[in-house]
């Protein structure tokens, strides 16, 4: 059995030599522990040799992406960051020498890797991402699927902010339309980004484009997150007269030109929600806003699912069929109405 030697790094490392073409060359297998490096050299050793496919996994996931090119500029990025910073081992690896084995121990190790920002292991979500488009890229280049184990998700048990207590904190603050926009009509912050003066059409909100940031840019998407995201939404009398005070909507109304809602980036957003959440004592995301949004419908004024659904986007497209034909009829309507007063009641 290939004996595996401490690296100045802590992990583990065991080399299997091989000649090919005459050549005399080292497989490494690098594992946290000696008993995981020297176990993958061993599977590798015992694989039967064979024609093997000259392409790194590095190779197949650029491959990959370069075919997925009609994507969204968001999702291609989100591609290339994985193929920069995940699995660094894996990614030189020939794609021939790869077994389940190998793979989960790959997968094993990226739960262990911290994030270089956060400088925290990895989330369950991440790493699922992350070997999504790998387990895609090997799949499409070269018909490849791997039996693997992924991380779970652990449950959430935490509990919202009283909503009363959290309109009274951004009250006259520099983030208090976008946080309105938010809570009041289960907005993202990127649909928020999003919307122009010209989105409210009387006591209605167009959805239909996003503010995404690429590359430390601000770029407008037309499409939003998916189908069901382009809406049009209630906007509560509180809500719009508060948008229409901007300094943006007065000049779109005295002169037509057209401009951002909310032009603020989703830097500006979070540093100020942030701090004035933090400022309370209070331990909640911008985007949690939505979700306070959903719990004051379904949990305490019973509005139906599917009306819900509908205002926010969080429906699938067949969903969004099910329901389109149906989204401004009267009883939509009463639920709008009822949103609007319970948030109405509990601001002061």
């Amino acid at each position: 059995m290939p004996k595996a030697t401490k690296l100045p790094s802590g992990s583990w490392r065991a080399r299997v030599f091989e000649t090919v073409n005459g050549k005399q060359t080292a497989k490494s297998f690098t594992a946290p522990t000696k008993a995981e490096a020297e176990y993958l050299a061993a599977c590798y050793k015992r694989q039967p040799k064979k024609d093997k496919t000259v392409m790194t996994v590095r190779e197949a996931v650029e491959k990959y992406i370069e075919l997925s090119s009609i994507l969204s500029p968001v999702t291609i990025r989100g591609y290339r960051d994985i193929l920069r910073f995940a699995f660094p081992e894996l990614m030189d690896m020939n794609i021939a020498d790869l077994t389940d084995n190998i793979a989960q121990a790959q997968i094993n190790m990226e739960c262990r890797r911290q994030c270089e920002r956060t400088k925290k292991a990895l989330s369950p979500k991440t790493v699922k991402n992350e070997w999504g488009l790998v387990a895609a890229a090997l799949r499409s280049c070269c018909g490849l699927t791997f039996n693997v184990r992924l991380p779970k998700q652990p449950r959430k048990n935490g509990s919202l902010p009283e909503p009363g207590k959290v309109m009274q904190i951004i009250k006259g603050s520099p983030v208090e339309l976008p946080c309105m926009l938010a809570m009041w009509c289960s907005l993202r912050m990127s649909e928020v980004r999003g919307l122009m003066c010209s989105s409210i059409k009387g006591d209605m909100l167009s959805v239909d484009s996003v503010i995404v940031d690429i590359d430390g840019l601000s770029v407008r998407k037309e499409l939003a997150k998916t189908d069901k995201s382009i809406r049009r939404v209630y906007l509560p009398a509180e809500v719009k007269k508060l948008a229409e005070s901007v300094d943006n909507y007065v000049r779109y109304i005295e002169t037509g030109e057209d401009a951002p809602l909310v032009p603020m980036t989703r830097n500006q957003i979070h540093h100020y929600f942030s701090r004035l959440m933090k400022e309370h004592g209070i331990d909640m995301t911008f985007h949690d806003l939505r979700h306070m949004y959903a719990s004051i419908a379904l949990n305490i004024l019973k509005i139906p699912e599917r009306f819900v659904m509908d205002a926010g986007g969080w429906a699938t497209p067949h969903v969004m069929k099910q329901v389109y034909s149906q989204s401004f009829d009267e009883e939509r309507r009463r639920a709008d109405r009822a949103m609007e007063a319970y948030l109405n009641s509990i601001k002061e």
